[in-house]
């Protein structure tokens, strides 16, 4: 299902792409954050390569350090929709487990990740093309963790989170209270 999802995923953003119906701007500097370091912006967004400035001064993302490999199969913004898809699919499967854990059945388990994967909200997520979208997963995975009593993969989960962006310690922390 969740391989589906993925395929789905990318068949509609890239479609918005090819149709010109993407967030430009903010899927543009996420791109060039991502393929930035290859061509020697290391955090410049296209917007200030011109300028002594870094994208740092803005926001802290160094969530895209880790996208950077990727553009060594494709550099293009395909590559940064893909990512965002496969982060966005991959929320399914703490989703699974904990739903599995709570319900104690499997097809209730499935029903509820398939609900939750097809969800106009999810949808709209999917053609945002925002970067925030990539922390969604680690903030699953939080729940999962805590459900599990398992604090190394909470902690993991929560520095995936940060490094998305400076402002998601404050969605970890009211999470916590």
């Amino acid at each position: 299902m969740l391989l589906v999802s993925f395929a789905w995923g990318l068949c509609v953003s890239w479609t918005q792409f090819q149709a010109n119906l993407v967030f430009i701007v903010d899927a543009g500097v996420f791109d060039y954050l991502g393929a930035g370091p290859l061509h020697g912006h290391f955090f410049r967004s296209p917007l200030a390569w011109d300028l002594e400035a870094s994208y740092l001064g803005a926001h802290f993302r160094p969530i895209f350090l880790l996208f950077t490999p990727f553009y060594l199969i494709h550099d293009g913004m395909m590559t940064y929709l893909t990512i965002q898809n496969l982060a966005l699919v991959m929320m399914g499967l703490p989703l699974g487990i904990l739903a599995r854990r709570v319900t104690g059945n499997d097809y209730a388990a499935l029903a509820i990740v398939f609900l939750f994967q097809t969800n106009h909200f999810v949808g709209r997520i999917h053609l945002s093309n925002h970067v925030e979208a990539v922390a969604l997963v680690g903030m699953m995975t939080m729940f999962l963790a805590v459900h599990l009593r398992n604090w190394w993969l909470h902690g993991l989960a929560m520095l995936w989170v940060l490094s998305v962006k400076e402002d998601f310690g404050l969605w970890i922390m009211f999470y916590g209270i």
